[in-house]
């Protein structure tokens, strides 16, 4: 698989895997309550999310120095917290050796500085900004059940590269199942180049990346009669009656395939074990997060997926931490989008307009 950005590839795959056996040693312990804190909007966040950024984020900008980036978590807790930023760097300081000597927070300052160049970044519109989602699924990783660790390449406000690690999915299953975990590996890599493909790999306890095998374009074929939702049923952000409706008169169950990750339901998507998301907020002004979606859209379209919002308009990455320019998702194959996008407006216009704010 040759194109012009091998390299960048490679250095966040490796740093991707790395982070996975990370995430999948820490999942076994029994987090303790002082292992993880409450945010702002009452969805936790662990040692392990800081870890990951901070990792994530060294390795890429020790090849990669002049690139921008932008993450989801800040390191304000931890300047706080001297307990917490203690175990955080005690997590980082115990898998130091499996790193390259480089890709590595040198201090706790160094830590602090590295988790802060995400979490305060804000622009993604000019230039080569990296875009993660360290742990994407903190309240089902802390059950044991399936995350995502998501990482993207945004040049110009395009996504160009998406890698999702998937520690706990089989990458033999033919579906995806919150229980269903790989016990006896660590899960799988899908990852995807614009114009290159949606690839899969297992991941390995290693610096060396397997080889990978393409995805084949399931999205052109599929039919209407072939559609598997994938949705949460716990999610309290979305209008779910609306979405049962669209899923009803699609002629496929709700939940259908039932995740929490954002993330690992574009893994889902990717990998054809799902083929319909849709998001209805329950209010107008909401906007989502850009890393939880960046790399995974372009996953689901070099699948041939098709991502647009509730407007049919394309998704933009341009405008920072929020894709401030959409309101709401539609992904579905491209054989079938424009399909599902009329059943879902038509859904919406029955319901009447969607209040603006609380």
């Amino acid at each position: 698989m040759q194109h012009s950005l091998e390299r960048e590839l490679e250095v966040a795959s490796i740093a991707v895997q790395y982070c996975a056996h990370l995430t999948n040693q820490l999942q076994q312990q029994t987090l303790s309550p002082e292992s993880s804190i409450k945010k702002w909007d009452h969805s936790p966040v662990t040692i392990g999310d800081f870890a990951v950024q901070a990792l994530l984020t060294t390795a890429i900008r020790s090849e990669f120095k002049n690139d921008n980036f932008l993450a989801e978590e800040s390191a304000d807790e931890l300047r706080e917290n001297a307990a917490l930023l203690d175990q955080v760097w005690d997590l980082v300081k115990t898998f130091r050796p499996s790193f390259p000597s480089n890709h590595v927070p040198s201090s706790k300052a160094d830590l602090l500085d590295a988790i802060d160049q995400g979490g305060r970044g804000d622009s993604s519109n000019e230039g080569r900004t990296w875009i993660f989602d360290p742990i994407d699924g903190t309240a089902t990783f802390m059950r044991g059940q399936q995350y995502a660790i998501n990482c993207a390449l945004v040049i110009d406000g395009r996504e160009e590269i998406g890698i999702i690690g998937c520690p706990n999915l089989p990458i033999d299953s033919g579906t995806v199942h919150e229980n269903n975990v790989d016990n006896g590996g660590l899960g799988l890599m899908i990852f995807a180049i614009r114009n290159q493909g949606t690839w899969v790999r297992p991941m390995q306890v290693d610096a060396n990346l397997a080889p990978a095998t393409r995805v084949p374009r399931h999205g052109d074929q599929t039919a209407m009669d072939q559609l598997i939702w994938t949705d949460c049923s716990t999610y309290t952000s979305t209008i779910q009656h609306l979405q049962q409706q669209v899923a009803a008169k699609l002629g496929t169950s709700w939940p259908g395939v039932d995740l929490y990750s954002s993330i690992v339901k574009y893994a889902a998507l990717g990998l054809g074990r799902a083929s319909v998301c849709i998001r209805i907020f329950k209010f107008a002004s909401w906007r989502s997060n850009s890393w939880d979606h960046a790399g995974g859209i372009l996953i689901f379209e070099e699948a041939g997926g098709k991502v647009t919002d509730l407007d049919g308009k394309a998704i933009d990455f341009g405008h920072g931490r929020k894709m401030s320019e959409n309101h709401g998702l539609v992904c579905a194959p491209t054989s079938v989008h424009a399909e599902v996008l009329r059943v879902v407006q038509d859904v919406l216009k029955a319901y009447g307009s969607i209040p603006w704010s609380r």
